[in-house]
Formats: C-alpha cells, sequence, structure tokens
C-alpha cells in the first residue's frame, strides 16, 4: 500500500451568498478547506477529496473529476462534500439561489477548477509505502428531522426515527506515524446554519479537535454520510454550540481510530455504476398554472423580507411548466460506487442526499467487518428517499412530498420533482449487483 495526502484553503470572499442564512457573508469565522487522501496497491489507485461545502452540480463535479484523471492518471475519483450550509451555493437548489447567487461566486469557482486538480495532483505525487486501519465508535451528532403529525411529516426532531448514531474512520499510517484520518457521520451540519459568518459547521471543529488531539501534522479528513433525513442537533443552535458538538464527534473518531483493526488484505476492488431514477409524473399545464396563480395571490399578504419565498417558489413552477410543454420529463442519474479491500473494508457512496435507511440496510445486508457509506459524493441534486416516504405524495414532508406541495425539495432542485415510488428496489439491487462484482 501506498497512500499520499494534501490540503488547500478553499474559503471564498466575504460578500457571497450562504445557503443557510440565504443572503450575503459578512465576515470568516473558520476557514473553509479541502482535503485528499489518494491510496495505491501497486495496481489501483484511488483518491477521495473532502470539502467543506454544501455539494457540487453534477456537471462541475464532473468538470472536475475529468481534469483530475487526466492530470493524475487516477480512475476512481470521489468528491465529498460534508453538505456545509454555512458554504455558497454550489448546488443546484432554489432557483433564485441557483441562477442569481452564485453568479457572484463565478471567480471564486473558477480559482476551485484550478486548485482541486492540483491538490489531487500532489497527494499522488506524495504517496509512499503506508498501512490502514478501520475502525467504528458510537456518537451521537445528529437527530432524524421527519416527524410524523396527523398533517403529514413534518420537519421537526424525532428521536425514535432513523438515525446512525456512530462514527466510522479509516486510520493511514507511514512508519508507524499517523498521516491521516478519514472520518465519516450522518448529519446535516446546520447547526449554525442562520448565521452570516463563513465557517464549517462541526465538521470542521471536528477536524480542527482531532488535529489537538493527535497532532497539527495528521490530516482529518470528514465525510459526509447518508444524513439526507438527519439533522445535526440542536437545528440553528449557533458558533458555540457546533464546536462543542464537533469536539464531541472529533474526541469519538480518536476513540475509533485507538479501538481501530489494521487492514490485512492489500488489495482494493472497485465497481460503480449509474442508475436513471425516473421523477413522479408532471402534472398537466392547468394544474401548473393554478399552483402559479395561488402563490401570486399570496405575494400580496406577505412581509416584503419574505416574499422572496413565494417569489422563488413562482419561477420554479414557470420552469416546470417550459418541461410540460416541451414534453421532456425529467430524470435523476445516481453514481453508485463501491470500493472495497477484501471483506475487511468497504466504502459505498452515491450522488445526491440519500436517507438514512440505505445506509442502515448496507450495514446489515453485507458481510464487511467494516463498512462506511457517504451520500453527496459526486453531485448532490435531489433528495433519495425510501418508497414509503415517496408513497406518501403531497404529506411526505420536505424531503419526499410531490407536486402541488408548497413544501418540496424536488420543486426547488434541478428537477423541480420528486423521484417516483420504486427507486427503493432499483437503488439495492444496483448495490448487491456491485457488491457481488
Amino acid at each position: 500500500m501506498k497512500a499520499g495526502v494534501g490540503e488547500i484553503d478553499i474559503t471564498p470572499p466575504v460578500g457571497g451568498w450562504l445557503l443557510g442564512p440565504l443572503g450575503p457573508s459578512t465576515g470568516v469565522r473558520e476557514r473553509l478547506f479541502a482535503r485528499a487522501l489518494a491510496v495505491e496497491d501497486g495496481d489501483l489507485t484511488w483518491i477521495i477529496i473532502c470539502l467543506d461545502l454544501v455539494g457540487f452540480s453534477i456537471e462541475f463535479n464532473n468538470e472536475l473529476r475529468t481534469v483530475i484523471r487526466q492530470c493524475t492518471g487516477v480512475g476512481t475519483v470521489l468528491l465529498n462534500c460534508s453538505h456545509n450550509h454555512s458554504a455558497p451555493f454550489t448546488i443546484p437548489w432554489s432557483y433564485g439561489g441557483w441562477h442569481e447567487h452564485c453568479r457572484e461566486e463565478a471567480g471564486w469557482l473558477d480559482q476551485l477548477r484550478r486548485a482541486i486538480p492540483d491538490l489531487a495532483l500532489h497527494a499522488t505525487n506524495s504517496m509512499a509505502p503506508a498501512t490502514l486501519c478501520a475502525g467504528r465508535s458510537p456518537v451521537d451528532v445528529g437527530i432524524n428531522r421527519r416527524l410524523d403529525t396527523d398533517e403529514g411529516i413534518i420537519m421537526a426532531p424525532n428521536p425514535g426515527g432513523p438515525c446512525m448514531p456512530w462514527v466510522d474512520v479509516l486510520g493511514v499510517f507511514r512508519d508507524d506515524r499517523l498521516l491521516a484520518v478519514l472520518f465519516s457521520h450522518a448529519a446535516h451540519p446546520v447547526i449554525v446554519h442562520n448565521s452570516p459568518l463563513i465557517c464549517a459547521d462541526y465538521p470542521g471543529s471536528a477536524a480542527a479537535h482531532i488535529r489537538e488531539e493527535l497532532g497539527e501534522d495528521v490530516l482529518p479528513l470528514f465525510a459526509q454520510g447518508f444524513g439526507g433525513d438527519i439533522n445535526g442537533h440542536p437545528l440553528r443552535g449557533g458558533h458555540e454550540v457546533a464546536e462543542m458538538v464537533g469536539r464531541r464527534l472529533g474526541t469519538a473518531a480518536v476513540v475509533a481510530l485507538e479501538h481501530s483493526v489494521s487492514l490485512q488484505c492489500s488489495r482494493f476492488r472497485t465497481a460503480s455504476t449509474t442508475l436513471t431514477l425516473q421523477c413522479e409524473q408532471m402534472p398537466s399545464a392547468v394544474e401548473c398554472d393554478r399552483e402559479i396563480q395561488e402563490a401570486e395571490n399570496r405575494l400580496t399578504e406577505l412581509e416584503p423580507e419574505r416574499r422572496w419565498i413565494i417569489e422563488d417558489r413562482i419561477r420554479c413552477l414557470r420552469e416546470l411548466k417550459r418541461m410540460i410543454v416541451s414534453k421532456n420529463p425529467p430524470s435523476i442519474p445516481l453514481e453508485i460506487s463501491l470500493l472495497a479491500c477484501g471483506n475487511e473494508w468497504a466504502l459505498l457512496t452515491m450522488q445526491h442526499e440519500l436517507f438514512s435507511e440505505y445506509g442502515l440496510w448496507f450495514n446489515s445486508k453485507f458481510g464487511f467487518r467494516h463498512a462506511m457509506t457517504c451520500a453527496y459524493t459526486n453531485g448532490c441534486e435531489a433528495y433519495i428517499p425510501t418508497d414509503k416516504d415517496l408513497k406518501m405524495g403531497p404529506l411526505g414532508g420536505y424531503e419526499a412530498s410531490n407536486f402541488p406541495s408548497a413544501k418540496s425539495a424536488g420543486l426547488v432542485y434541478r428537477n423541480r420533482l420528486a423521484p417516483r415510488p420504486g427507486i427503493e428496489g432499483l437503488i439495492k439491487k444496483a448495490v448487491e449487483e456491485l457488491v457481488e462484482q
């Protein structure tokens, strides 16, 4: 085995719009970073780059991967974003956010186009003999955010709902010295959420704490798990609370590393596939017009500072109508990748915002001694709920409801419609086939 690492500062300029507060940043609470880990087994080389950002569009992500592959020769390239909400608009969420505010960050995005491939090249060029170990430790950072009520699913703490209360680690050693820790947990970084200050939320604090405990020369890489239905807790708790929660996660990662087991297998295998998930059936143009008219009528009832919400919904509905008129039904690509070292360790990655049930299923279904599951990898343009959630229709809550729900993430994401029921079986079958490969 060989391994190499790298780290760069990717903090955007002050003044660009942040996703959480939906307003311009006014300062920097903590810097944002991109951190890379490259691993080679003699035949296969893979690289994972973890970024303190909300996510990338598939188009931008693929652009980065193409350049990385060209300059490094690495075929398996994984770009995982922490889904940090105290960062700029870099995903196609919200018509106004995606089409307007990210223009202000055009120069910064151009810098990423150059800096991230350079980071990958540095990591691969620095590879040297290394050993790996894997471990897991319990930790409770997030809480399920889908609460079932008489009016359907609402976004509120649901202590009895599914969650993944642990942290997975992959430790990388060189000459018996710890080089890097890849650690993963599943929970939205929304403990800060509404501050105008740029920060990395709890994952950034966890990474800083790992360095405090293990040394400044250790590279901590946080990879976001299957946390589409899990919020970091408490929501909007503020910077100090996020730092406290991050320290707790960092401590758990150190404990997991202390109890980790060295990987004896010396060869990696990888397989990937891309599914096309069909969205719900498009409504008629008349139905869409009715929703647009109702939204326009509501504008007069709102205070000026709250009108942007309805204005954004109107623009999303108008784009949906253009899809209807052009008879261009949307679909959602879903790339799934599996990287495994024998049956000792596996890393399952998927695009988009996966519900935790998929991660729980993978952990219980297959015989890997250590399994790490990471969503928000190589693009984020949709929520991927389970079938039972999608079958609830307009009552399915923010992540899973469909037209004409006013609280549907499907409408504000690029495809304007949620995926249709039936996707769960397709995804699980695809994962099973990758494991067989």
